[in-house]
C-alpha cells in the first residue's frame, strides 16, 4: 500500500503456516505532526508547585537516625540504632561508631540494630569498616539483630562472617 506521501507500507503480514494473518501497525512518516494535547487539571486539584533546586535537602524527605550509647555491664559498650540506615543517615552512623571506637578501650562493642528498618549498601559499608577497625584494634564487635532488613544484606554480601550476630543483648558472650 502506498500512502499520500508516496511511502510504501505493508498493512498485513503472513503468519506461520496455517495461522491467520495478523494486522501490523504501519510506521508513521516522520513528517506527521501529532496534535498538541492540553493538560486539564482535575476539579479540586491544585497546580504543581515548582521544585526547589537550591541543593538543600527537602526536610520532609529526611529520615532521622536515632543513636544512643549505653554500658549495660562492665567491659561492654552498646550503640543502639533506630531508623533507616541509608545514604543520608550512614554518615551519622559512621560518626557515632568512630566516636565509640575511639573512646574507652572496652574490649567488647555491641551494635544493637533491632530498631533498624532498612540497611542500604552505604550503611553496610560503615558496618564493614567498623568490623575491620575492631579486628585491627583487637576488639570484639557483636551485632544484635533479628530483622530481615538487617540480616539479609549481611548474608547476601557475605559480610555476616565479619560479626558475631546474636538475637538480643542477653546473648552477648562474656561477663
Amino acid at each position: 500500500m502506498v500512502d499520500s506521501h508516496g511511502s510504501r507500507h505493508d498493512t498485513y503480514r503472513s503468519g506461520p503456516e496455517g495461522s491467520p494473518s495478523r494486522p501490523r501497525r504501519c510506521a508513521r512518516p516522520s513528517s506527521v505532526v501529532r496534535p498538541h494535547t492540553e493538560v486539564i487539571p482535575l476539579p479540586g486539584s491544585a497546580p504543581a508547585e515548582p521544585s526547589r533546586d537550591d541543593g538543600a535537602p527537602d526536610q520532609d524527605l529526611l529520615v532521622d537516625l536515632g543513636v544512643a550509647v549505653s554500658s549495660p555491664r562492665a567491659g561492654l559498650t552498646v550503640l543502639t540504632v533506630r531508623g533507616e540506615v541509608d545514604a543520608l543517615t550512614a554518615p551519622r552512623l559512621a560518626t557515632a561508631l568512630d566516636e565509640l571506637m575511639s573512646g574507652p578501650d572496652d574490649h567488647r562493642v555491641a551494635l544493637d540494630l533491632q530498631g533498624v528498618t532498612f540497611l542500604a549498601s552505604s550503611g553496610l559499608g560503615v558496618l564493614i569498616d567498623t568490623a575491620r577497625r575492631a579486628a585491627r584494634d583487637d576488639r570484639t564487635l557483636v551485632v544484635v539483630a533479628t530483622a530481615r532488613a538487617v540480616l539479609r544484606p549481611l548474608e547476601v554480601t557475605g559480610s555476616a562472617q565479619l560479626f558475631t550476630v546474636v538475637p538480643d543483648l542477653t546473648a552477648i558472650p562474656g561477663p
